[in-house]
């Protein structure tokens, strides 16, 4: 937003960069300024690893450079602000962006289970350009924490919510997770990222219902957003390797949970797959039956 209004106000140039920098220092960022002979770049720091950005050490810390990919020397000034702090990445609470709804088209489980869906054009456009990260540096798994603990869109939730809730409201827990597991295996088209993107691609839940066609971790994310916000239990995503996929577990407070199960803080969490097709809950891909998962805590 900041670099949209700099450069609709200075057109791309060294003044846009002075303006951006001012905006996010008086916002509080720790902010950096760069430049070589002719051009002035700016360095913010993040809480975060930041996937394809150029990144610079200033005393012990990384800033990642706004503009300039490639930059391979530049002088680097450690003027900064009182007070400032690094950025992230993490969306806590709902996008103020203005609606541009998308046409319903209506997903459709293996049950015969169909659900309406539209979501927020301009959200997806935002999510298009926004950037990847490790939240914890050197753990690749935490590259989904931002994705799965970001709430879902009012245009998404007004479409989809309400015809979920109406479908459910005489289902137990179990059965009701057991419904929704199964349209998220089935209600789409599976396909690995590097076949449609040409690089891995986390998903935001509204990207996962927009796009066509998804992969492992998407479903996770957006099974989970859907488990947490319409039945309210706790869930874990569960990280296997070799080859590398990606599942989740549920907590269920009653006991006839049964299957396969993971244990976190001295609760049981029900094994629940949703990319394995009409794979009921406590049942994993055969690949993985002797594998110990990683647990990720949203």
């Amino acid at each position: 937003m900041v670099k949209a209004i700099s450069n609709r106000r200075y057109g791309n140039s060294n003044e846009a960069t002075i303006f951006a920098a001012y905006l996010m220092a008086q916002s509080g960022y720790k902010i950096r300024l760069a430049y070589t002979d002719t051009r002035i770049y700016l360095l913010i720091a993040s809480q975060h690893e930041i996937y394809g950005m150029s990144r610079y050490k200033v005393e012990n810390e990384w800033y990642y450079m706004v503009d300039g990919y490639g930059i391979s020397s530049c002088f680097i000034s450690n003027a900064g602000l009182r007070e400032e702090h690094k950025l992230s990445l993490f969306i806590f609470d709902e996008l103020k962006i203005d609606a541009e709804p998308s046409d319903i088209v209506h997903a459709t489980s293996s049950q015969g289970w169909s659900l309406p869906i539209q979501v927020n054009t301009n959200l997806i456009d935002f999510y298009d350009g926004y950037p990847a990260c490790r939240v914890f540096n050197g753990d690749e798994s935490s590259k989904w924490l931002i994705a799965v603990n970001t709430p879902l869109d009012a245009v998404a939730k007004q479409t989809l919510y309400p015809h979920i809730l109406d479908s459910i409201r005489h289902l137990t827990p179990w059965a009701a997770t057991a419904k929704i597991l199964n349209w998220v295996q089935t209600a789409f088209q599976y396909e690995l990222d590097n076949n449609v993107w040409g690089n891995d691609r986390v998903f935001f839940s509204e990207e996962t219902l927009y796009y066509p066609r998804s992969d492992c971790e998407d479903r996770a994310i957006l099974f989970t957003t859907l488990v947490r916000d319409i039945l309210g239990l706790d869930v874990l995503l569960l990280c296997y390797e070799n080859p590398y996929h990606v599942a989740t577990a549920v907590h269920f407070t009653v006991e006839e949970a049964y299957g396969k199960y993971v244990m976190h803080d001295g609760k049981r969490y029900m094994v629940c797959d949703p990319t394995f097709a009409n794979a009921s809950i406590g049942q994993e891909m055969p690949e993985y039956k002797y594998s110990q998962a990683q647990i990720i805590v949203p």
